[in-house]
């Protein structure tokens, strides 16, 4: 399948589910997710974490 196509099913899919994940993950609460990713970090603090696209580019 060519990756164009990929895209645009992955898009659609998340587009006609968007609302009802929204409602089943909002009260959702990431701290132990957060917990067992910092788990697995090795290296010296400080260390700054960015989700931001901006952020990573700048970098």
């Amino acid at each position: 399948m060519p990756e164009d196509e990929v895209s645009q099913r992955t898009l659609g899919h998340y587009g006609r589910n968007a609302e009802s994940f929204w409602e089943r993950t909002k009260d959702h609460d990431v701290a132990q997710n957060i917990a067992a990713m910092l788990r697995h970090i090795e290296g010296e603090a400080p260390l700054r974490f960015s989700t931001s696209a901006a952020a990573r580019a700048a970098t």
